[in-house]
């Protein structure tokens, strides 16, 4: 799963947590943003890209993630910036060893989105990013 790789990914470049031994120390969550008791929370969605060419073994989806962070704009426009920059400067070819193979990443947009607060006053950004993946069943 494309998301949950991208997840591990983040988790390795340091830029939040995804822990299996900790749940409640979580910030990375899939297909979902439960709270995270005023802590910095990302879910990563699966979107649905755009259609893939029969000829070839290429998909193109995409990912939104969203970032929630506190009652100060600033911690979750830093936080998604610095998702944003990353992504920017992937130049792998996998966001873990023997995942999907990433042929590109592109943002669909200049830099974080912001979607204003969630009903405790805490800021979200969203980013948006298109990706052309190699799709192993038809290569």
């Amino acid at each position: 799963m494309l998301a949950l790789e991208f997840a591990q990914w983040l988790n390795a470049q340091h830029l939040a947590v995804l822990s299996e031994v900790n749940p409640k120390a979580n910030q990375i969550f899939i297909d979902d943003l439960p709270d995270t008791d005023g802590r910095i929370g990302i879910g990563i969605y699966h979107a649905p890209g755009y259609a893939s060419d029969k000829r070839t073994a290429l998909d193109r989806p995409s990912l939104e993630i969203v970032v929630r962070g506190t009652t100060n704009p600033a911690v979750a426009h830093d936080k998604a910036k610095s998702i944003y920059d990353a992504l920017q400067a992937f130049k792998t070819r996998y966001f873990v060893a023997g995942g999907t193979e990433i042929i590109s990443i592109t943002a669909a947009q200049g830099g974080p989105v912001r979607l204003g607060k969630d009903g405790t006053g805490r800021f979200m950004y969203s980013l948006n990013f298109d990706l052309v993946t190699v799709n192993q069943a038809r290569s």
